[in-house]
């Protein structure tokens, strides 16, 4: 087992990163988290990128290896550009990297709860693939707003028949977007519960729209975090 080298500043930066990666909980599920793992993990480069999963898989449980799906599912793509998946499960169109699906750049998770493989997700069945697959060509830079955006995937066509079969999708989805401003826009537990409900949840979506609209929120390519819009001008 290789040994994780505190000295190594940017292996240990990606690896406290790798720590506050959401697990594949629909409701909890933070997009941001993902993004600034991945856009680091790219920065870095392929191979240092997947000696730090290697590393951070090694000290991970069955369950807790699932955090890494969402990672390596965007991360890596076929060496001819189509948009494959590195590991199972099988896509489905029009969703490739099921569970996941990335709208104007912003990663959402289609499921309820933790997606489990039935054993360790292991890294070394992931190198013995990666010779077929290189890093995604360009860092996800997400829309500035994403709740504008996940309304927009919820509109569209190829997510119609999902809404149909599984009518918690919605919220659950919307939560998400928030979660992915929450060092900006948090709510209150009440505020989760009340979009929750079948009887309060669209209006209270549209008082979150409204009130986020204000903020001229913007994404920082630099920090990959949100940030309100008068952080934008304080930079100017």
């Amino acid at each position: 087992m290789e040994s994780f080298d505190n000295s190594d500043a940017p292996v240990a930066r990606a690896i406290n990163l790798l720590q506050m990666l959401p697990k594949f909980d629909g409701y909890d599920f933070n997009p941001q988290r993902v993004i600034k793992v991945v856009n680091y993990l790219h920065l870095l480069g392929y191979e240092k990128s997947l000696k730090i999963l290697r590393l951070y898989d090694n000290f991970l449980s069955t369950t807790d290896s699932n955090k890494l799906l969402s990672v390596v599912r965007i991360l890596f793509v076929f060496k001819g550009r189509r948009l494959i998946p590195l590991i199972l499960p099988v896509p489905e169109r029009p969703f490739p990297l099921t569970p996941l699906h990335i709208h104007r750049g912003i990663p959402f998770l289609l499921i309820k709860g933790d997606f489990l493989f039935g054993e360790h997700l292991s890294l070394e069945h992931i190198e013995a693939q990666v010779q077929e697959y290189e890093l995604r060509a360009a860092p996800l830079i997400p829309d500035d707003n994403p709740l504008a955006s996940v309304d927009e995937l919820l509109e569209s066509k190829e997510m119609q028949p999902k809404i149909n079969s599984d009518p918690w999708k919605p919220s659950m989805l919307r939560l998400q977007a928030l979660n992915a401003v929450s060092n900006i826009y948090p709510i209150s537990e009440q505020d989760k519960n009340a979009l929750l409900s079948s009887s309060t949840h669209e209006e209270n979506w549209k008082k979150h729209r409204q009130a986020f609209k204000l903020l001229n929120v913007f994404w920082n390519r630099a920090t990959d975090e949100y940030e309100r819009g008068e952080a934008r001008l304080e930079q100017n």
